[in-house]
């Protein structure tokens, strides 16, 4: 039995889409990259707003409207490309969360320890510890089902990620008020971003994987009630609130912490710009109620990434493109044999952070690392929007594009473009003044060497020489 199957078939209305759409992208995990810019950070998130994320929201609205079978990507690609880059393209899909898994769970740890001893937030061995927890008490949750998956989202998008952006916001209002000093460097003020040198571009290239996501829960286009007119206004609606969230937020933290504070605690920057505020106001017994909601807030981003991903993945599993025990579901229809073997991976994949120095730096270079898997399947996505135009013109779409065959060449080339040129940038390490990594060399090195390794790896998964043909109810 699986997710579709008949009684047990679990459906998805437009708000608790909106809830899983806008809890998939928004971490606050984000918000102290973005809050380094100062005030140009509105520009730059614009700019990635127009040139990314709706291009994604409007293509990844079309093909899930015109095959709400399920699926996601990998039916997208598998439709315009066929079997091999679907394979791909979904591998990239799941190994990049795997990579980010100890990214955004680090900061749930890391958010944790401010209810108790802020200084724990140092401490690898207690990050490990939280991050496993965390992480398998998730997972866990995810046995029982998409609705489960759901709820889990809805209440960690409003208690744990807009409830806290809104009190970063009166925060910050009441700093202004107050005539405290402003954090931002004089330089930061205007509008229009200084990027100087290659670096400076690859870092504003590389924020547009703050808004990556929003195509993972068309994977379940066919539990969607009316996807027709659901999915769009759910893809629109949650861009509007994804926007608010990070520019406000960003711009909150800005205006208190220090760039120099910011960096020294990049896996803790909204917790730490609560704490002097609370401080300064002699407030500090709040902090924790705070802190406790950021972390219901990770339980709903971590929640709708377990389930998403690996939803395409049992499909592929389901088809023999991928091993057979990638398909297994339980009663619930949910691929648990997946989740475990995916448990495992993040489980051994946190162990170096008892070996690190700097939580920080580790949290910089699996972000970036993820960001690169995630930009090739975004790349293939785009392309597959624009093959399946030309060779799929009967399949009825009761969402496109607007502006027909120019339309979608448009759209879905910003966003190959954009894709690529971070893609290319995100290779590029950081200065030694914003984050140390060592030699450069080896950073470089090291973070190419294991995108190649991913590729191949997701190139070359055997196959079952008979795969079996895609249906509804597989």
């Amino acid at each position: 039995m699986n997710l579709e199957s008949g009684k047990d078939r679990q459906s998805l209305g437009p708000m608790l889409l909106v809830a899983m759409n806008a809890s998939v992208i928004i971490g606050l995990e984000g918000l102290p990259d973005m809050a380094l810019y100062g005030v140009p950070l509105i520009f730059l998130f614009l700019v990635g707003a127009i040139t990314f994320l709706i291009p994604v929201g409007l293509v990844s609205s079309e093909l899930a409207v015109g095959w709400p079978g399920g699926g996601g990507v990998y039916g997208w690609v598998d439709s315009a490309f066929g079997r091999r880059p679907a394979v791909l393209a979904v591998w990239c899909q799941w190994v990049q969360i795997l990579v980010w898994y100890p990214t955004g769970l680090s900061f749930g740890a890391a958010t944790f320890a401010y209810i108790f001893e802020p200084k724990l937030a140092e401490n690898p061995t207690f990050i490990m510890i939280v991050v496993v927890v965390i992480f398998w008490t998730v997972t866990l949750m995810n046995f029982r089902g998409l609705k489960t998956s759901g709820v889990v989202a809805t209440i960690g998008l409003v208690l744990g990620t807009i409830l806290p952006t809104l009190m970063i916001i009166l925060f910050a209002a009441i700093w202004l008020i107050n005539d405290h000093p402003i954090a931002i460097p004089q330089e930061n003020r205007g509008f229009l971003p200084k990027l100087e040198g290659i670096r400076g571009l690859a870092i504003a290239a590389g924020m547009i994987t703050f808004y990556s996501g929003l195509e993972v829960n068309a994977v379940h286009g066919s539990r969607i009630n009316k996807p027709r007119s659901s999915i769009p206004f759910a893809m629109i609606l949650s861009a509007v609130i994804v926007l608010g969230v990070y520019i406000f937020g960003s711009l909150g933290i800005a205006l208190i912490l220090p760039p120099e504070q910011i960096r020294a605690d990049l896996n803790v920057g909204p917790m730490e710009m609560f704490r002097v505020f609370l401080e300064t106001h002699n407030l500090g017994a709040i902090s924790p109620i705070l802190a406790a909601c950021v972390c219901i807030g990770v339980l709903g981003h971590i929640s709708t990434w377990v389930i998403g991903p690996t939803e395409a993945v049992r499909r592929a599993a389901k088809r023999r493109d991928l091993p057979a025990i990638f398909g297994k579901t339980n009663r619930q229809g949910v691929p648990t044999p997946l989740l475990l073997i995916q448990g495992v991976i993040v489980t051994m994949m946190t162990l170096p952070f008892l070996f690190l120095k700097d939580v920080s730096t580790a949290f910089l270079i699996l972000t970036a690392l993820s960001g690169t898997v995630y930009l090739v399947m975004y790349i293939m996505m785009f392309a597959a929007a624009i093959k399946l135009r030309y060779s799929k013109p009967h399949i009825q779409r009761h969402f496109e594009v607007p502006g027909g065959k120019l339309g979608i060449w448009v759209t879905s080339g910003a966003g190959i473009l954009i894709s690529l040129v971070a893609l290319l940038l995100s290779f590029i390490p950081p200065e030694a003044d914003q984050v140390d990594v060592g030699d450069p060399y080896l950073y470089v090195g090291l973070e190419t060497g294991i995108f190649i390794l991913i590729l191949l790896i997701g190139l070359f998964i055997p196959m079952h020489p008979k795969r079996l043909p895609d249906e509804l109810h597989l």
